[in-house]
């Protein structure tokens, strides 16, 4: 009992943040969620701490992922064996870096905790083909606009760094009240005063990152403004289709594509992959000649040589997946390759090096990335359209605005995850996309959630039925967007926050390690 319960801090912080992920609108908890943890590391072993935080990442894992468990392919032993106990590795190098710095740096843990944080999360973010920049802590924050208006500055990470600023504020709050039995008048005396240091610190923080995110993010009445349609007919492509499959798919969206014409859209959106075949495909061909004949108005639509996560079978030497603009004349008004390919399903990686068992993966060859971004162009307007999870990393999506696009459009497809979290955390983050660069983001799923998403973060409109329901319902959504020209820090210099947080954390790491534990007068 006296073992399990020297764990509960651990436990306690991974349920707490877990509670605080989206689909859970208790973004709160986030602010306190790793205090317990962040106490109970400053006074454990080296070993201790290692234990303490493998299991706060392993829970906190398969809390917050649970829904792939429900996508086909990925069993509950692969999840609960590999997946989650990978996952935790970054909170193990966490917790072990945050002991060692507590040990030589007692009073400036405060501010190293937080950036020792966001550089974890930065690597979590770019590790090679691992890269998963998904449910990072500042996510928790998607909807709490004063907070996460600083993105537009320092990325997603200036937000998990307040917030873990904050955690360790409460975190040693709360060890001077549990040892204020255990020590003396003048002990306390000095416990109570360490803390008007970090406390301050924290309280300017928020209310420096509260004035900022209220400053900008205004819109500009007099700016020009596209109209654009976003379709969500609740129908996907598959594997395989016959031809009167094919046909039935297709006359669904020519209902939804005509109907949203009838509403004088600029541009009519498509999902990703809503096409059941390429360009040239025979029936393809001839429905989209047919509607592009009576629209009189641009339309993207996108095609993908493989479905996500499912056996493929042979080579593959296609794009994966590609998105075509139609003029309102009929031309073609260019094309875009998905760049940042799904590994293990788009591409092996290491394939040279690495035969891959069956278990992994069943994909047998790898399909071309694209090698360049392409600014569409509607009328005055350009935009960029990243494809499914291309939107979840920053660096990839400020580019399209750095280049000259004037607002955003996701595409993507995530039936595949089925009714579960999953689509509410991806939405989550495509909030950050919008604000980092202080642009309108479009985004549009062939089952939801397809929505328009303000330059603030503000969402400002998403495809719903009359209970109210998301996701597998169908839907259109027209609105009248700005044409922003502005272009923010992030979009212009990217992560430089992230790169000083490492910076710092990789140099007072080298001299915690070198120096080991100090005495505090």
């Amino acid at each position: 009992m006296k073992t399990l319960s020297s764990f509960l801090p651990a436990i306690l912080s991974a349920a707490l943040v877990i509670l605080s992920t989206p689909p859970s609108g208790f973004f709160w908890i986030a602010f306190t969620a790793l205090a317990p943890l962040l106490f109970v590391l400053r006074e454990s072993s080296l070993v201790r701490a290692a234990a303490l935080s493998f299991l706060f990442g392993y829970l906190h894992g398969i809390g917050i992922f649970w829904w792939l468990t429900s996508v086909e392919g990925v069993g509950l032993e692969l999840y609960l064996l590999v997946l989650a106990p990978l996952y935790a590795l970054y909170y193990t190098a966490f917790g072990v870096s945050y002991n060692l710095m507590a040990c030589a740096f007692p009073r400036l843990t405060f501010l190293l905790g937080p950036a020792l944080w966001v550089s974890v999360e930065f690597i979590r973010a770019h590790m090679f083909f691992l890269a998963l920049p998904w449910n990072l802590l500042g996510h928790t924050q998607h909807a709490v606009l004063p907070v996460i208006g600083i993105a537009d500055l320092t990325g997603v990470y200036g937000v998990s760094f307040l917030l873990v600023l904050v955690n360790e504020v409460v975190s040693r709050w709360l060890e001077t009240v549990l040892s204020k039995k255990q020590s003396n008048k003048f002990s306390r005396q000095h416990q109570w005063s360490s803390l008007k240091v970090p406390t301050a610190v924290a309280v300017l923080s928020l209310i420096f990152t509260v004035s900022w995110s209220v400053a900008p993010g205004q819109v500009d009445n007099q700016a020009e403004t596209v109209r654009l349609a976003l379709l969500q007919p609740n129908v996907v492509t598959s594997e395989i289709m016959s031809y009167q499959d094919q046909n039935d798919h297709l006359e669904i969206y020519s209902t939804f594509t005509r109907e949203a014409a009838g509403r004088d859209a600029d541009l009519i959106a498509w999902p990703a992959s809503s096409l059941p075949g390429s360009l040239s495909s025979r029936i393809v061909k001839a429905h989209l000649r047919e509607l592009i004949k009576d629209l009189n108005t641009y339309l993207l639509v996108g095609w993908a040589a493989g479905q996500k996560l499912s056996p493929a079978e042979g080579k593959k030497e296609r794009y994966a997946n590609t998105e075509f603009l139609f003029n309102a004349d009929g031309r073609p008004g260019g094309r875009y390759n998905k760049q940042h390919l799904v590994p293990f399903n788009e591409y092996l990686p290491l394939d040279d090096l690495i035969h891959w068992p069956r278990w992994v993966t069943t994909l047998e060859g790898n399909y071309r990335p694209g090698e360049r971004n392409t600014l569409f162009v509607l009328k005055k307007a350009k935009f960029g359209v990243p494809i499914c999870w291309e939107s979840l990393f920053p660096d990839l999506f400020r580019r399209f605005v750095k280049e000259g696009a004037n607002f955003m459009v996701n595409v993507t497809n995530e039936a595949y995850m089925g009714d579960t979290a999953g689509p509410y955390q991806t939405h989550a983050m495509n909030v950050f996309r919008a604000v980092e660069n202080r642009i309108t983001l479009a985004r549009v799923s062939a089952t939801g959630i397809s929505s328009f998403i303000g330059p603030d973060g503000r969402v400002l409109e998403t495809v719903r039925d009359a209970d109210g329901k998301e996701l597998f319902v169908p839907g259109i959504l027209v609105r009248d967007i700005p044409l922003l020209k502005e272009r923010t820090f992030y979009t212009m210099h990217g992560d430089l926050f992230a790169w000083a947080m490492i910076a710092v954390t990789i140099v007072l790491l080298a001299v915690s390690i070198r120096a080991g534990p100090v005495e505090e007068p």
